[in-house]
Protein backbone atom coordinates (compact mmCIF):
# COMPACT_ATOMS: atom_id res chain seq x y z
CA UNK A 1 0.00 0.00 0.00
CA UNK A 2 2.60 2.36 0.94
CA UNK A 3 4.28 1.59 -2.94
CA UNK A 4 0.94 2.02 -4.37
CA UNK A 5 0.39 5.36 -3.12
CA UNK A 6 4.01 6.55 -4.12
CA UNK A 7 6.03 6.33 -0.96
CA UNK A 8 9.90 5.19 -0.55
CA UNK A 9 8.94 2.13 2.44
CA UNK A 10 10.96 0.52 4.81
CA UNK A 11 10.86 -0.94 8.43
CA UNK A 12 12.00 -0.10 11.39
CA UNK A 13 12.31 -1.61 15.03
CA UNK A 14 10.94 -5.25 13.86
CA UNK A 15 11.21 -7.57 17.06
CA UNK A 16 10.05 -11.26 16.82
CA UNK A 17 9.71 -12.83 20.03
CA UNK A 18 7.07 -15.94 21.69
CA UNK A 19 4.40 -15.51 24.58
CA UNK A 20 1.16 -16.27 25.62
CA UNK A 21 -1.82 -15.61 23.41
CA UNK A 22 -4.60 -13.57 24.37
CA UNK A 23 -8.39 -15.54 24.56
CA UNK A 24 -9.05 -13.65 21.52
CA UNK A 25 -6.09 -14.66 19.60
CA UNK A 26 -6.54 -18.09 20.78
CA UNK A 27 -10.07 -17.83 19.70
CA UNK A 28 -9.30 -16.39 16.16
CA UNK A 29 -6.61 -18.72 15.23
CA UNK A 30 -8.39 -21.84 16.82
CA UNK A 31 -5.58 -22.88 18.67
CA UNK A 32 -4.32 -23.65 22.22
CA UNK A 33 -0.36 -22.67 22.27
CA UNK A 34 2.16 -20.60 22.36
CA UNK A 35 2.46 -17.53 19.20
CA UNK A 36 5.04 -15.61 17.55
CA UNK A 37 4.94 -12.61 17.11
CA UNK A 38 6.23 -10.38 14.29
CA UNK A 39 6.07 -6.77 15.39
CA UNK A 40 7.67 -3.62 13.42
CA UNK A 41 7.46 -0.02 12.09
CA UNK A 42 6.87 0.50 8.57
CA UNK A 43 7.99 4.02 7.38
CA UNK A 44 6.79 5.96 4.36
CA UNK A 45 9.78 8.35 2.82
CA UNK A 46 11.27 7.57 6.59
CA UNK A 47 8.26 8.53 8.37
CA UNK A 48 6.74 6.32 10.25
CA UNK A 49 3.51 5.65 9.27
CA UNK A 50 2.51 2.10 10.16
CA UNK A 51 2.64 -0.27 13.04
CA UNK A 52 2.08 -4.09 12.61
CA UNK A 53 1.71 -6.72 15.34
CA UNK A 54 1.46 -10.07 13.39
CA UNK A 55 0.58 -13.02 15.79
CA UNK A 56 0.92 -16.78 14.54
CA UNK A 57 0.82 -20.57 16.14
CA UNK A 58 3.97 -21.18 17.17
CA UNK A 59 3.88 -24.56 15.87
CA UNK A 60 2.94 -23.31 12.28
CA UNK A 61 6.55 -20.49 12.28
CA UNK A 62 8.76 -22.48 14.53
CA UNK A 63 12.24 -22.33 12.45
CA UNK A 64 11.10 -19.90 9.84
CA UNK A 65 11.41 -16.71 11.84
CA UNK A 66 15.08 -16.96 12.87
CA UNK A 67 17.52 -13.94 12.11
CA UNK A 68 15.88 -11.31 10.91
CA UNK A 69 12.77 -10.23 8.88
CA UNK A 70 12.19 -7.70 6.30
CA UNK A 71 9.71 -7.00 3.52
CA UNK A 72 6.14 -8.22 2.25
CA UNK A 73 4.82 -11.11 5.12
CA UNK A 74 2.70 -12.49 2.33
CA UNK A 75 6.09 -12.44 -0.26
CA UNK A 76 7.72 -14.42 2.77
CA UNK A 77 4.69 -16.58 3.65
CA UNK A 78 4.71 -18.01 -0.07
CA UNK A 79 8.26 -18.41 -1.05
CA UNK A 80 9.60 -19.63 2.94
CA UNK A 81 6.36 -21.84 3.71
CA UNK A 82 4.32 -22.39 0.43
CA UNK A 83 1.87 -20.74 2.55
CA UNK A 84 -0.70 -18.19 -0.29
CA UNK A 85 -2.65 -16.13 1.78
CA UNK A 86 -5.79 -15.56 -0.45
CA UNK A 87 -8.20 -13.66 1.89
CA UNK A 88 -8.78 -12.06 5.50
CA UNK A 89 -11.71 -11.13 7.37
CA UNK A 90 -11.28 -7.11 8.61
CA UNK A 91 -12.71 -5.38 11.47
CA UNK A 92 -12.35 -1.78 11.62
CA UNK A 93 -11.74 -0.56 15.09
CA UNK A 94 -11.45 2.87 17.56
CA UNK A 95 -8.08 2.24 19.88
CA UNK A 96 -8.80 1.89 23.37
CA UNK A 97 -6.65 4.15 25.58
CA UNK A 98 -7.07 1.21 28.44
CA UNK A 99 -5.09 -1.30 25.54
CA UNK A 100 -1.56 -1.33 26.30
CA UNK A 101 -0.50 -2.29 22.69
CA UNK A 102 -3.13 0.71 21.35
CA UNK A 103 -1.22 2.89 23.34
CA UNK A 104 2.35 1.33 22.15
CA UNK A 105 1.47 1.74 18.43
CA UNK A 106 -0.13 5.60 19.74
CA UNK A 107 3.86 5.89 20.92
CA UNK A 108 5.47 4.60 18.14
CA UNK A 109 3.49 6.39 14.98
CA UNK A 110 1.42 9.19 17.04
CA UNK A 111 -2.24 9.89 16.83
CA UNK A 112 -4.96 9.57 14.15
CA UNK A 113 -4.59 5.96 14.11
CA UNK A 114 -6.89 3.21 12.59
CA UNK A 115 -6.86 -0.44 13.63
CA UNK A 116 -7.53 -3.22 11.12
CA UNK A 117 -7.73 -6.25 13.07
CA UNK A 118 -7.12 -9.00 10.21
CA UNK A 119 -7.68 -12.75 10.59
CA UNK A 120 -5.80 -14.29 7.18
CA UNK A 121 -6.25 -17.35 5.81
CA UNK A 122 -5.16 -19.75 2.85
CA UNK A 123 -6.77 -21.41 -0.03
CA UNK A 124 -7.61 -24.28 2.39
CA UNK A 125 -9.86 -21.25 4.44
CA UNK A 126 -7.38 -22.22 7.67
CA UNK A 127 -6.33 -19.73 9.28
CA UNK A 128 -2.55 -18.72 9.01
CA UNK A 129 -2.46 -15.29 11.45
CA UNK A 130 -4.25 -13.02 13.08
CA UNK A 131 -3.07 -9.14 12.69
CA UNK A 132 -3.19 -5.98 14.36
CA UNK A 133 -2.45 -3.07 12.09
CA UNK A 134 -2.44 0.26 13.00
CA UNK A 135 -2.29 2.95 10.52
CA UNK A 136 -1.61 6.53 10.16
CA UNK A 137 -5.54 8.23 8.52
CA UNK A 138 -3.42 10.83 7.33
CA UNK A 139 -1.49 8.58 5.04
CA UNK A 140 -4.11 5.19 4.15
CA UNK A 141 -7.32 5.93 3.14
CA UNK A 142 -10.16 3.10 3.42
CA UNK A 143 -13.06 3.07 1.57
CA UNK A 144 -15.83 0.75 2.55
CA UNK A 145 -18.69 0.00 -0.72
CA UNK A 146 -22.20 -0.93 1.16
CA UNK A 147 -24.95 -2.25 -0.88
Amino acid sequence: MIKNEGYTESELDIKIYTREPEDDWKKQLQIDEKVVILERSRTADGKKVAFYYNIFPQSLVAGHFDGEFSGAIFDFLKSKMGINITYAITEICALSSSKELDQKAVNVIGNEIILLKQLHFDEADRPVFYSLDYLKNNVFKLFIKRE
